[in-house]
């Protein structure tokens, strides 16, 4: 056991840094205003919103509301803050604002 941690010390060392910079990440993330919080916020969910329409297809806005709500908690600078974050009614909001910025909600609305 004691020779495989030896043999593999470069992969202790590579965890611990990665552990240490996303732990940095998350405590400079807290620290920023709630703007700014939700700035960052708005282009994760732009992605998700992207990536929530290809997987489900139209007609499914309750389904990829819910989908697009449980990607972002696992967001890696979100996680379970999300709720201290944004409300439901803002998250709808920015949701709908991603929609239209990406184009795909003016193609739902054209159908």
């Amino acid at each position: 056991m004691l020779e495989k941690l030896i043999d593999n010390w470069y992969l202790i060392v590579a965890c611990l840094a990665l552990g240490g910079c996303a732990g940095f990440a998350a405590h400079e993330f807290v620290g920023l205003p709630k703007d700014l919080k939700l700035k960052l916020l708005y282009h994760g969910i732009k992605r998700i919103v992207i990536q929530a329409e290809s997987y489900f297809g139209t007609k499914q806005g309750t389904a990829k509301l819910k989908w697009a709500w449980e990607a972002l908690v696992f967001l890696p600078f979100v996680g379970k803050s999300a709720h201290t974050l944004i409300t439901e009614q803002e998250f709808k909001s920015l949701v709908d604002i991603a929609l239209r910025a990406t184009g795909i909600w003016a193609d739902e609305q054209a159908k």
